[in-house]
């Protein structure tokens, strides 16, 4: 864990987490008790994209973004009001969201993001502004209709 918050702003965790197959299942379980607060529905909502976005860090990285192990990491920032929760996944790749054409024909995989697209808020991406690579995001609110 790299460090945890609580402010007026609410509370924030960043974790940084290897880029590794063990990544997506260590995400999922500090983002439902990260989330814990704010309902079961926005937990399990939480639990499936942080493990989306972290799943795509791992298995989609560029070799350029794997040349350096410390830079390999891949790093979870969680934030959480009493309302909202919001997932960043920072990750040292530079190349942009390839939308898939849709789910592959055995249905294993390609649903990312129409998954956010369904279950977020609001998502998005960007580019990292001092560093290769980018930050993936999503929004759950408490009281919207989603």
């Amino acid at each position: 864990m790299m460090g945890t918050g609580t402010g007026a702003n609410g509370v924030h965790e960043r974790l940084r987490l290897p880029a590794t197959e063990v990544a997506p299942r260590l995400a999922r379980r500090r983002v439902v008790e990260f989330c814990r607060e704010l309902g079961e529905d926005i937990a399990m909502a939480a639990e499936l994209l942080t493990s989306e976005l972290v799943t795509n860090a791992v298995i989609h990285p560029r070799p350029s973004a794997t040349a350096h192990s410390d830079v390999a990491a891949i790093v979870l920032h969680l934030h959480r009001t009493p309302d909202r929760l919001r997932v960043e996944v920072i990750d040292h790749d530079p190349e942009p969201l390839q939308p898939a054409a849709g789910p592959a024909e055995d249905l294993s995989h390609g649903w990312g993001l129409q998954l956010l697209d369904r279950l977020a808020t609001s998502w998005g991406a960007q580019p990292l502004s001092v560093e290769v690579g980018k930050t993936v995001w999503f929004e759950i609110h408490a009281s919207a209709d989603r």
